[in-house]
Parts: C-alpha cells; structure tokens; sequence
C-alpha cells in the first residue's frame, strides 16, 4: 500500500523540489496533499488522477473503454529542451 510508507517518503521529496518544477500527481486522495506541499515549495502541481493509468495502458475506469484517443496510437513528436 501507498499509505503510510511511501507517503512517509515522498513528502521530504516533494519539500527538496526546485521552486518552479512542474510536478505530476496521480496519488488518489494522497495526491491532494502532495499538490499542496508542492504549490507551498513553489512548484506547479497537476493532478492527472486515472489518466495516468490510462496512457499506460490500464483500464481502472469504465469510461476508458470507449476513449477515441489512444496512447499507443498518438503520433507525437519528441520535446527537446535547450
């Protein structure tokens, strides 16, 4: 299980974070309190719940079974930071 030890683990994380990273959570009702100890280390938190399981390719939520959009279909080009 995800609580109590690995929540244990990744507030310290969350606090060591550069100010200004982009962080996401997809930690269920953890997940709440990870975006606001990011937002306090001036980070920006987006929770991306299920979706996450959806671009891996699980199937948690009835309404993924008829998404148009598939993950391993999408024609996306690579980003490369300078």
């Amino acid at each position: 299980m995800h609580y109590p030890d690995e929540y244990r683990r990744v507030i310290p994380w969350i606090n060591q974070l550069d100010s200004g990273a982009v962080v996401l959570i997809a930690a269920g009702v953890c997940g709440k309190v990870y975006a606001q100890r990011a937002k306090r280390a001036g980070c920006a938190a987006i929770d991306i719940g299920a979706m996450a399981d959806y671009i891996m390719g699980y199937q948690t939520r009835g309404i993924f079974h008829n998404a148009r959009f598939r993950a391993d279909q999408a024609q996306v080009e690579p980003w490369i930071g300078t």
